[in-house]
């Protein structure tokens, strides 16, 4: 379904000022969308601008994290996401793997609820610093009669660029799903490209977004444009 923001925020080890590694890290994010499309699946959710948040603890050796996120439209709380998973380190690359529970619609109201289970993989850098990535996600829903489940997936390459002395990220992918949420199964339904970077204003950390995405059918439809702007913490 939705975990946004890309991967999990994952913390890196830091020192307290007596040189003891800190147990626990937190961090987090908060964003304004024009749109809500999902980031995962690719589906258009609501023409409706969108507050995302998100809070992660993260166990500084271990890698393993609690997330917490929600969705916030103009009908108020509309999906609260819980998430428990751990970050692996292989070499160059990451593994982020765990398990997720997505409270949709009425919270509290399972009847649209889901259990989801999740890989992420960012492999080393290739060529010309370019950094590629694969998703999938298992999703299963708490009322078989109500909905259904599925398997969604994206692949794709980012890489940092330097444009007028200011790193900008830029970010291709495409995804894909097997029928999920009873919608036409189509390998490829979506393609992707994001633009982000991050700025300072008096001292607080700013990123302004753009994505273009073109769906081709079943859960993914036409053209869609979205703008954001978010705050990490």
């Amino acid at each position: 379904m939705m975990i946004f923001f890309g991967s999990v925020l994952l913390a890196e080890e830091t020192t307290t000022n007596g040189g003891e590694d800190r147990p626990f890290i937190v961090t987090g994010k908060i964003g304004l969308y024009s749109s809500d499309v999902d980031e995962y699946s690719g589906e258009h959710i609501s023409n409706s601008p969108v507050l995302k948040t998100e809070v992660t603890v993260t166990h500084s050796r271990s890698k393993i994290y609690l997330s917490a996120m929600t969705y916030v439209s103009e009908k108020g709380v509309n999906e609260v996401d819980v998430l428990l998973g751990k970050s692996i380190e292989v070499g160059e690359a990451t593994i982020d793997i765990g398990a997720g529970f997505y409270d949709i619609g009425r919270l509290g109201n399972t009847e649209e609820d889901f259990l989801a289970m999740y890989i992420g993989i960012e492999l080393p850098r290739i060529v010309w610093g370019v950094i590629p990535f694969v998703y999938i996600e298992s999703n299963t829903p708490l009322n078989n009669e109500l909905s259904e489940g599925g398997v969604l997936w994206k692949a794709g390459v980012k890489k940092a660029i330097e444009i007028a002395e200011q790193p900008v990220e830029f970010k291709v992918e495409i995804g894909g799903n097997d029928g999920i949420y009873r919608t036409d199964p189509i390998p490829v339904t979506f393609a992707k490209g994001t633009a982000s970077t991050e700025v300072s204003f008096y001292g607080v950390r700013i990123i302004p977004t753009f994505a273009v995405q073109k769906g081709f059918g079943g859960i993914a439809e036409e053209w869609r444009f979205i703008f954001g702007i978010s705050v990490p913490f």
